[in-house]
């Protein structure tokens, strides 16, 4: 478990095939976590959970399976792009942002990017079965990220999510290297999820395709 308030950037520092379609990751912490890693540990790369195989130095291994590049965008990062990290909760740790699971719900992409002073107002395009889990003033992670959904619009083919990316938001984490057309990884509100699975069962609505 999460919160999508990024603690480090990483680079990925090298990638290792492993059979046809799966493969490993080898990323360094920027700066590096100051408790040493534990073989199996959850750690959240650009929002999808994964876990730590191997640790060289301040660096570490994770494996990332088949399914996983399927349903992420970590299937066209390249050695030297920066990551999002972020560990798991402690009990007792200052819960920021809102619970994320690190498992990605689809992959979105970057519409527009229109800055304001400091501020970026960034609007992002979703699949349209993204619909029943999305509000205005409700939570959204995106790459990873805590973020509060300003307005949402949906037309027959998609949603469009807006929302303001604070200077420091884009400072701490991976948001200043994104562009237009770029994709990032979603995971719907957790309490949305389970709010709209429970509606759809007792008939309220029809998920949609």
């Amino acid at each position: 478990m999460f919160t999508g308030i990024i603690t480090n950037l990483g680079t990925l520092e090298a990638t290792q095939k492993k059979g046809a379609l799966a493969c490993s990751w080898l990323i360094q912490p920027r700066p590096a976590f100051g408790d040493a890693y534990v073989l199996g540990e959850s750690i959240s790369i650009s929002g999808t959970c994964l876990t730590v195989t191997g640790v060289e130095g301040d660096s570490f291994w994770v494996d990332i399976s088949e399914e996983t590049l399927a349903c992420t965008c970590l299937g066209s990062k390249k050695s030297g792009d920066c990551l999002n990290l972020e560990r798991a909760l402690k009990v007792g740790d200052r819960m920021g942002g809102h619970f994320v699971t690190g498992h990605v719900d689809c992959v979105g992409s970057v519409v527009k990017l229109e800055k304001k002073d400091d501020f970026v107002e960034a609007s992002l395009r979703l699949p349209l079965r993204a619909k029943p889990f999305l509000a205005p003033k409700g939570s959204l992670s995106v790459d990873g990220v805590s973020l509060t959904v300003n307005q949402v619009e949906v037309d027959p083919q998609g949603v469009t999510v807006f929302m303001m990316w604070i200077p420091h938001t884009l400072e701490k984490t991976t948001f200043h290297t994104l562009l237009p057309g770029g994709h990032v990884n979603i995971e719907f509100d957790i309490v949305a999820r389970y709010i709209a699975q429970n509606l759809e069962s007792y008939g309220f609505h029809k998920k949609s395709n």
